[in-house]
């Protein structure tokens, strides 16, 4: 009987607030040589209004579009709205596989309110 060996999360997570207008943000950069897995990308807002948060993957000095996703009003923090599963909308579910040395980036497409922000995490693991 073959033993699995366990993995290891890495970190990967950011906020976005109103400072960071419609600027993209690292969520994760893959640092192994056999690339990384990253997974359950979520979404809470403190945001009063709906936002568009857009992903991007970086290979190189290239920005590629990944997908859109609205996190609704509240997500995951007023307590009615659960938080929002990314997933589902940039990758039909799936992880989002990424090579040595390519990021995986988010922002929002219209500047956060005034005195709120939105967290975005998610699980990393590397492959190998």
């Amino acid at each position: 009987m073959a033993l699995i060996a366990p993995q290891i999360a890495l970190p990967a997570c950011c906020s976005i607030a109103p400072a960071d207008t419609t600027v993209s943000k690292p969520l994760r950069t893959c640092v192994t040589a056999a690339g990384e897995v990253v997974g359950r990308i979520r979404a809470c807002s403190t945001d009063s209004a709906t936002q568009t948060l857009q992903f991007i993957r970086t290979s190189g000095s290239v920005d590629y579009i990944i997908g859109e996703s609205q996190v609704l009003l509240g997500a995951g923090t007023n307590g009615t709205t659960p938080y929002k599963d990314l997933l589902a909308d940039i990758n039909q579910g799936n992880p989002v596989t990424l090579a040595n040395g390519e990021v995986l980036k988010v922002r929002s497409k219209t500047t956060v309110t005034a005195a709120t922000k939105i967290d975005v995490t998610a699980e990393a693991v590397a492959l190998g």
